[in-house]
């Protein structure tokens, strides 16, 4: 690792980047010990308080955690989202065994703008239940959703304690139908200040921005708009055109926002 005394970046932020490329390149992997703070003080002569700094911004991204007596870790697992074998990502996480919790941020019934009004098909100044809410897989902050769901299908959400809810899953069963067709547009993004803010990162990270229309049998239900954290979920599909296999028609939007 190199460290410029000389440069106008805080030495703190130089070592968390430099321990934070190591950890996502893979070059430090998942569980592994990595340098103690004693051990990065002493070879790249910096403070102590300045190594616990760097250390402190990168458990509060969960990309390492620290066991009492026993040094620091990798906590990073890039996780990958199968989109076209399993459109709710709640349920594949779910299917691996992840623990998911989710923090709220706002809850309330609000009037849509015009903008969001027209993508439910509902009037100007429509009432909906909506809900910001922060996404943590295994205890690492992953997605920011603005969730807009119709009145008539909330079934009492708003009352509901979201920590581990579905929204997905939940409309489906208080309302008995399948969410059977999802309208998704996928943009490459850098997170601005308020997802950096939410995802405790700092700097110049790269995300993916969905736009979700959830419909059942014609009628659109749910608007959902998701920020993933793009150092930490990758975009995964898988296309089987094996002769007997049902083939599925894919259209492509657009080719010009890709890493």
């Amino acid at each position: 690792m190199k460290i410029d005394e000389n440069s106008h970046v805080p030495l703190y932020f130089q070592l968390r980047e430099n321990i934070r490329e190591k950890i996502i390149s893979g070059e430090w992997k998942y569980a592994d010990e990595i340098p103690s703070e004693t051990t990065l003080c002493r070879d790249l002569n910096l403070s102590r308080t300045t190594v616990k700094q760097a250390f402190d911004g990168l458990v509060a991204e969960g990309l390492i955690i620290r066991k009492r007596g026993r040094g620091s870790y990798v906590n990073y697992k890039k996780l990958s989202y199968r989109m076209m074998e399993q459109p709710n990502f709640y349920q594949q996480m779910d299917d691996e065994g992840a623990d998911q919790k989710s923090l709220v941020v706002d809850k309330q019934y609000i009037s849509l703008n015009k903008s969001i009004a027209d993508k439910l098909d509902v009037p100007t100044g429509e009432k909906v239940a909506y809900f910001k809410r922060i996404r943590n897989i295994d205890n690492v902050p992953m997605i920011i959703q603005d969730v807009y769901i119709l009145p008539e299908y909330e079934k009492g959400l708003m009352e509901k304690d979201l920590t581990d809810i579905s929204f997905h899953r939940y409309i489906e069963e208080k309302n008995n139908f399948i969410l059977d067709c999802f309208d998704i547009d996928i943009s490459a993004i850098i997170l601005n200040q308020e997802d950096q803010h939410y995802f405790n990162v700092e700097g110049y990270v790269s995300g993916f921005h969905f736009d979700t229309i959830y419909q059942s049998k014609g009628k659109k239900i749910i608007y959902n708009e998701r920020v993933f954290r793009g150092d930490m979920v990758n975009l995964s599909l898988n296309f089987d055109y094996r002769k007997g296999m049902n083939k599925k028609e894919f259209k492509v939007i657009s080719e010009q926002d890709k890493f």
